[in-house]
C-alpha cells in the first residue's frame, strides 16, 4: 500500500479504501514487531490524505478483530480494534540527523516519508501497535493465576494451601557476611 506523492491532489484529498485479509495484515505487522497479537479476521478501512506543501496529513480508519493474550491469567482472547487517527507526515530530507541526543514529545510524534513513496502499511501498523495495549487483560476483572499452583482462577478456586511455607529467599539468611 504505497502511494506517490504526486497522486495527492493540490486541494482536495484522495481517499484510499483497504481490506487485508488476516494473513497479509499479520504479515505486515511481524515485520520488525514481536507483539503477542494477530489479526483474527480481515482488516478493512481507510485512508483520506491531503497536502500542503509538501507535509502530508493522513486521517485513518481501521477495523477488525485482533487475537491477544491476557497478560494476567495467559488465555487467548479476541479484542475489537476500531481506530481513528489524524497523523502528519513530514519529507524525510527535512529531518535532522540525530545521534544520541534527548527527543522532546514534539518530535517523537513526527512521521516521516522518504523521496515520494509513502507507505501506508507501514504508517497502519504503526498505529495498530500504538493502539493495542501493553499489557492486554481478558476482562477487567480478570483474576489472574495462582501464584502457588498456576491454575487459572477466573475458572474456580484452586484446591493447594495458598503460597508456599518455605521462602526461596530463606537460605540467604543463614549467610554471614
Amino acid at each position: 500500500m504505497k502511494i506517490n506523492f504526486e497522486e495527492i491532489p493540490e486541494e482536495g484529498t484522495l481517499d484510499v479504501d483497504f481490506l487485508e485479509n488476516e494473513s497479509e495484515i499479520n504479515k505486515l505487522l511481524d515485520e520488525g514487531n514481536d507483539g503477542d497479537f494477530s489479526f483474527n479476521s480481515p482488516a478493512k478501512g481507510s485512508f483520506r490524505l491531503s497536502k500542503r506543501g509538501k507535509t502530508v496529513f493522513v486521517s485513518l480508519h481501521i477495523e477488525g478483530l485482533v487475537r491477544a493474550r491476557c497478560s494476567q491469567c495467559l488465555v487467548d482472547f479476541e479484542q475489537k480494534i476500531d481506530l481513528s487517527n489524524d497523523v502528519s507526515l513530514f519529507p524525510e530530507e527535512g529531518k535532522e540527523e540525530t545521534k544520541e541526543l534527548d527527543l522532546t514529545n514534539e518530535e517523537l510524534e513526527k512521521n516521516f516519508y522518504a523521496g515520494n513513496s509513502i507507505d501506508l502499511a507501514k504508517l497502519l501498523c504503526e498505529e495498530i501497535v500504538l493502539y493495542l495495549p501493553f499489557n492486554p487483560r481478558c476482562s477487567d476483572n480478570c483474576k489472574g493465576l495462582c501464584p502457588s499452583c498456576g491454575k487459572n482462577l477466573n475458572e474456580g478456586k484452586c484446591n493447594c494451601t495458598g503460597r508456599s511455607k518455605e521462602n526461596p529467599f530463606s537460605v540467604l539468611k543463614g549467610l554471614k557476611f
